[in-house]
C-alpha cells in the first residue's frame, strides 16, 4: 500500500496543540495541512468540587474518557491529591488517553480494547465497584451514557465538570477565507463538537453547504461517533478508520487519495 499523501493538503479542526501533532503526522507522509481549529477547552469551576473534595475518600474509581478529560483531571487534583490518585483505579477510555495517564506517573485499571463509550459500558467490572462511589470528570459537553450504566446499576457515580467546549472566536472568517481560496480538498473531524461547530459556519453559505453535501470535499471521520453526527447533517463521510486514532486517519486518507471525490 502507498501511504504518501503526495502533497494532498489536508483540513485539521482539531484544538491548535493536538492539531500540530497531527500536522506532523501529514508531514511524514508528503501531505501539506492547514490549523483551523474548530473548538478549544477552557478550564472551569464546577459548582460541586468542594462537596467532591471533602469525600475523595469515598471515591474508588475515577473515570477518564479522554485525553483532555485526563489532563484536565490531573492538573486539577495537582500535587497534594497526587498521592490519592495513586491509591484508587483509574479506568480510561483509548490507548492515547491511557499512555498519558502512565506517563504522568498513575496507574491505569481498566481500559476497554474498543475507543466507544459502548464498549467501555460493556467490558467495566461493575463489581469492583459496588457498594462505593465513582469520580467522572468531563467537559461541559460530554454525553451521559457512561453516567447512566452506573446509575442504572445503583453505582453512585458523580460529575466534575472541568473544563468548556467553546468555538474560537477567529474560526468563522478563517474557514470561509480557506474555502474560498482552495486551500484544502480534504477535511478532517475529530469531535462531534467539532462537526457542529464547522456546520453552524458553512451552513450560512447555501452554495458551499450544498457543494459539501455533493462530496466536493473529502471528509474524514475519526470514529463512529463523529460519523454519526456528520450523518446527522447529511455530509458525507469518504474516511472512517478502523482505529479510532489520527495515525489511523491520516493513514486511511493516504489510502484512499486516488478516488475521485
Amino acid at each position: 500500500m502507498n501511504t504518501s499523501l503526495d502533497g494532498k493538503k489536508i483540513l485539521l479542526t482539531r484544538p491548535y496543540s493536538s492539531a500540530l501533532e497531527d500536522q506532523h503526522l501529514i508531514n511524514k507522509r508528503q501531505g501539506r495541512s492547514i490549523i483551523i481549529p474548530m473548538i478549544e477547552t477552557h478550564s472551569i469551576k464546577s459548582d460541586n468540587e468542594k462537596d467532591i473534595t471533602n469525600n475523595l475518600p469515598f471515591y474508588s474509581w475515577i473515570v477518564l474518557t479522554s485525553k483532555n478529560s485526563a489532563e484536565y483531571t490531573l492538573n486539577w487534583f495537582g500535587k497534594q491529591k497526587s498521592e490519592w490518585l495513586k491509591s484508587i483505579k483509574i479506568a480510561v477510555i483509548g490507548k492515547k488517553t491511557a499512555q498519558y495517564v502512565k506517563d504522568r506517573g498513575y496507574p491505569v485499571a481498566f481500559c476497554p480494547e474498543s475507543f466507544r463509550a459502548a464498549e467501555f459500558i460493556k467490558e467495566f467490572p461493575y463489581d469492583q465497584a459496588s457498594e462505593t462511589r465513582v469520580l467522572f470528570p468531563q467537559g461541559n459537553l460530554a454525553r451521559p451514557t457512561i453516567l447512566h450504566a452506573f446509575k442504572q446499576r445503583s453505582i453512585q457515580c458523580d460529575r466534575l465538570i472541568l473544563y468548556k467546549t467553546v468555538q474560537p472566536v477567529e474560526s468563522r472568517d478563517k474557514l470561509l477565507d480557506a474555502f474560498k481560496n482552495r486551500d484544502f480538498s480534504i477535511i478532517t473531524f475529530a469531535s462531534p463538537s467539532a462537526v457542529r461547530n464547522f456546520v453552524k459556519i458553512v451552513k450560512d453559505n447555501d452554495n458551499l453547504f450544498d457543494d459539501l453535501l455533493k462530496g466536493n470535499w473529502m471528509i474524514a471521520s475519526i470514529g463512529p461517533t463523529t460519523t454519526e453526527e456528520l450523518t446527522r447533517f447529511h455530509l458525507p463521510v469518504h474516511v472512517e478508520p478502523e482505529v479510532y486514532t489520527m495515525e489511523a486517519m491520516v493513514e486511511a486518507i493516504a489510502a484512499y487519495k486516488f478516488k475521485e471525490v
